[in-house]
């Protein structure tokens, strides 16, 4: 981008190795094969004109370029033009999150990276192990079920209810979550539940696939609408006890792993934003006139 007078990308650094400028080649170069020449008509339609299979088919091509769909945010590796796997650090993030940022348009796969958090750490038998296997290849969508109306980030409100079955066998889920990004495409959602009366240590983790009783709309948005936000409703949904993540009561603790991760992942993609916003300026204050001079010639803007 370097119609802008802040040249981001060259500016002197100790922290980029010959790794991450190679890195930020590789990703620029999947967005212009894969983003760049379809991106206008994406932003005109809000979402991929095929729908869901067309954003299957789009993670799908960022699974088979390598280093594109996980690595960003530290579940895989990437491999670069000398063979090396190159270890995960927070800086592949942030050149990510530059490069694929430049439309201010996506569909929201980062999600993924919100949702897998908890399932990673704590996977602990083969009905976590099979899902995983299935997100990481592309071929299942998982989103992360927490927010409500009565509450967020304060998970203490939290008030869906997971009920255990006489014979302990099943939880029934009922509820209804809120601004839920991924929502409307997810085959899978990490969601947070109540099983005892009060407080944080009362909640549990669920990983409940699409079925029966799970209902989802997509809600409209101001930006954003690719990323298919929707209400989840939960009605009357039966759920294997073999799908809590962790222990019961305790959903606090792997949901609070993953919550740094997600401000990390938020906040690189705003600053990115931002970078976007100061690079537009600039490029508008070199093209518009007045008063006969452009306004980037002018004292003040």
């Amino acid at each position: 981008m370097t119609d802008s007078i802040l040249d981001f990308e060259k500016q002197n650094t100790p922290y980029y190795t010959p790794a991450h400028r190679e890195y930020r080649l590789h990703v620029r170069k999947f967005r212009e094969q894969y983003v760049d020449p379809y991106i206008d008509k994406w932003i005109h339609l809000g979402d991929h004109p095929r729908g869901i299979q067309g954003v299957r088919d789009y993670v799908k091509q960022m699974v088979d370029f390598g280093g594109i769909y996980l690595f960003p945010w530290s579940y895989d590796t990437w491999t670069d033009s000398k063979g090396v796997k190159q270890k995960w650090d927070p800086f592949y993030l942030i050149i990510y999150s530059q490069e694929m940022g430049v439309h201010a348009f996506g569909f929201g796969v980062e999600i993924v990276s919100m949702s897998l958090g908890p399932l990673i750490r704590f996977a602990s038998n083969d009905v976590h192990r099979k899902a995983l296997d299935e997100i990481k290849a592309g071929k299942k969508f998982i989103a992360l079920a927490v927010s409500e109306l009565s509450g967020g980030s304060d998970v203490a409100q939290i008030k869906s209810t997971a009920t255990k079955t006489d014979d302990g066998k099943f939880y029934i889920v009922n509820g209804n979550k809120y601004w839920i990004t991924g929502g409307e495409r997810a085959d899978y959602f990490v969601t947070l539940v109540r099983t005892s009366q009060t407080g944080r240590f009362g909640v549990s983790l669920l990983l409940i696939p699409r079925c029966n009783g799970v209902f989802t709309s997509k809600l409209k948005l101001q930006g954003n609408e690719g990323n298919a936000t929707a209400a989840v409703t939960f009605a009357n949904v039966k759920v294997p006890v073999e799908n809590l993540i962790y222990k019961e009561n305790m959903g606090f603790v792997p949901l609070m792993t993953n919550f740094n991760r997600e401000r990390f992942i938020i906040c690189s993609n705003l600053v990115s934003d931002s970078r976007l916003c100061v690079t537009e300026a600039i490029r508008w204050a070199k093209e518009r006139k007045t008063f006969g001079k452009t306004l980037i010639k002018h004292q003040v803007i």
